[in-house]
């Protein structure tokens, strides 16, 4: 979260406290609704025209919040944040690249059957 240090701390023991088998039943926007109240910090702020734009201040918003709940929730299930290329792929790739560069729609297809993945994650 790109907040204050407060506003890490906060979240994260609400999410210890409320966490039942990885759901938790408010809302982000609830959550982040009394994230502010409890802190004392402000969301947003009407801002200049159009009528709708809001301005962030020093609080937290609901993306934010659930942005990091999600976080939590893999770190408590174990999935790691990406999951990186083997060693193994990444030598296929080399050795497909060495002989032409930029790869082949072909070729990436066939790499990304390889390595369990999907064409758009073999990158040139």
């Amino acid at each position: 979260m790109p907040k204050t240090e407060k506003h890490v701390e906060w979240p994260n023991k609400y999410f210890e406290s409320y966490n039942v088998q990885g759901d938790i039943r408010e809302t982000s926007k609830q959550i982040a609704h009394k994230c502010n109240e409890e802190l004392g910090t402000t969301e947003s702020m009407r801002g200049p025209s159009p009528k709708n734009r809001l301005l962030m201040i020093d609080g937290v918003d609901a993306q934010t919040v659930g942005r990091h709940v999600k976080e939590l929730k893999q770190k408590a299930l174990g999935q790691p944040r990406a999951i990186r290329r083997s060693k193994d792929a990444i030598g296929r790739i080399e050795a497909v690249r060495a002989k032409r560069n930029p790869i082949w729609p072909g070729d990436r297809m066939l790499l990304a059957k390889l390595n369990n993945s999907t064409p758009k994650n073999v990158k040139n």
